[in-house]
């Protein structure tokens, strides 16, 4: 990525995978003011921020704004003076589509409207990045393909003249969205580009069986843990590794004379292709790790072969792939054994217990909206230690008074002091609609020694608190058994660590 004069980026999913390596380059290439938007739900996403924060230092480059592509308000507001948008927010896995198809509609294509119409309605036509998907093609329609070995054959590479076939609601979140992108561009003069990805891997990637395979068979292997691979293995995509990726994006970027309103298949191309089998045998070779699996039935929307035609953005932008997938393995491979702690817990949608209580100062931009909700802690079946008086914990007074110190918005809900049944405060945080609830594991800072069942009042209030906000777990549980107080209490984020 060239150096290049101060420029004012805005990248929607800016701590995730891609978002968080694009922001990287960024920062440390250029002079570009850099705006990460993330709703911060998938796991090593807090990583990734401190990555980005040490790259940015005390250069006041980095803006981190935490909110959802869902909710416009908050979109066009970070919006609105950005020159470039990269809008890499997303519903990402088929199978999360078929589970809960209208999670994926509403992220994935109400999602990318909000930022469509707020880059149209702010007046300065920002060019506009979007990341789509090769499911957007479906089935391909080209018969079954040829059993060779440890791999099928008989395909062609993908071209932009392939006709869409959604098949999946994920395929048809995204493939809709891919269009609304393209013709906001011609009819409303947006500088757009979309961009139908096929695999993409390489550090900051936190993969799994869902999204990022090659990440999460790698770490798999390395750690001794079997994958599950649905169907017989023999299934081919090509890969393509996110430094080359990244360079599309500024090749498509500088070249908008020619690419504004295209839509463009990247991946690695045939040449770049792999097997699932033929990846177990590649990463055995060069780690010395067999990756062990069990089999399970074919996924519906599961592509047998796909190989990306890369030519059409050849030729506009003369970008051509660099690193090869024995490359991409061993920086994989290097990633995890400089941050095996983090990719060696359980790698799953949830973003992992992170470090001491700065929630409140954590990210510029303010605007945020917490509740801080003190269960009504009745004591039926605990012997809790300590004191029964009524008695907020300090860390919501604290916590409450950085996050309004920060620009936040903070309503503390006493549901212990003011003897609130859960229905009463749910009552008070809906009508707040706030962006997080954070609820303590304990009645105090006093109480934390608290034999079983000690969580089953946060368990009770999280669950019937349950809305859009994300659910953060404090206090002395999340601290000394983080993992085990996520899978208990079902909550988004526990935080280690005292105020």
């Amino acid at each position: 990525m060239r150096k290049q004069e101060s420029r004012s980026v805005l990248i929607f999913g800016g701590a995730g995978f891609i978002g968080s390596n694009l922001a990287h380059a960024l920062l440390t290439r250029s002079d570009a003011k850099v705006h990460v938007f993330d709703n911060l739900t998938r796991a090593g996403v807090h990583h990734n921020l401190e990555w980005l924060r040490q790259a940015a230092g005390n250069s006041g480059r980095l803006q981190v704004t935490v909110g959802d592509v869902r909710d416009a308000r908050q979109v066009e507001k970070a919006v609105a003076h950005a020159q470039e948008i990269y809008h890499l927010a997303a519903q990402v896995a088929v199978t999360t589509s078929v589970a809960d198809p209208r999670l994926d509609f509403d992220v994935n294509l109400a999602g990318t409207f909000n930022v469509l119409e707020a880059a149209r309605r702010c007046g300065h036509k920002p060019f506009v990045l979007y990341t789509s998907t090769n499911k957007v093609y479906g089935e391909l329609g080209l018969g079954m393909p040829v059993v060779t070995g440890k791999r099928y054959t008989g395909r062609q590479a993908v071209s932009e003249s392939q006709a869409l076939d959604f098949h999946s609601p994920y395929g048809c979140s995204k493939g809709a969205a891919d269009q609304y992108v393209r013709d906001f561009g011609r009819i409303y003069g947006l500088p757009t580009v979309v961009l139908r990805m096929s695999c993409v891997a390489g550090p900051r990637q936190f993969g799994t069986e869902d999204q990022g395979w090659v990440a999460h068979f790698v770490y798999s292997a390395l750690q001794e843990q079997p994958v599950v691979i649905y169907g017989d293995g023999r299934q081919v995509r090509d890969v393509l590794y996110i430094s080359d990726l990244l360079r599309a994006f500024d090749f498509v970027r500088q070249n908008l004379d020619v690419t504004r309103t295209e839509v463009y298949n990247l991946g690695g191309g045939p040449e770049n292709a792999t097997s699932l089998l033929e990846l177990m045998d590649e990463i055995e070779l060069l780690t010395g790790r067999r990756l062990k699996c069990v089999y399970a039935p074919p996924r519906p929307g599961d592509q047998l072969v796909y190989l990306t035609d890369t030519a059409k953005i050849q030729n506009h932008t003369g970008w051509k792939r660099q690193v090869g997938l024995r490359q991409t393995i061993q920086h994989l491979q290097d990633f995890w054994e400089r941050n095996y702690r983090v990719l060696a817990l359980p790698r799953k949608a949830h973003a992992p217990a992170i470090g001491p209580f700065a929630l409140a100062t954590e990210f510029s931009g303010g605007g945020m909206k917490f509740a801080l909700v003190n269960p009504n802690w009745d004591f039926k079946g605990s012997t809790y230690f300590g004191c029964r008086e009524p008695h907020v914990p300090l860390e919501l007074l604290f916590a409450a008074d950085q996050l309004r110190a920060a620009g936040h918005d903070a309503l503390l809900i006493d549901a212990q002091t003011d003897n609130l049944a859960l229905e009463e405060a749910k009552r008070k945080m809906n009508s707040f609609l706030p962006d997080f609830l954070v609820m303590p594991t304990a009645p105090s800072y006093l109480f934390w020694r608290c034999p079983p069942p000690e969580l089953r009042v946060p368990m009770e209030w999280l669950a019937g608190l349950k809305s859009k906000a994300i659910t953060v777990a404090i206090g002395p549980h999340p601290s000394a058994t983080p993992v085990a107080t996520m899978r208990k209490t079902n909550c988004d984020v526990a935080l280690c660590g005292e105020p």
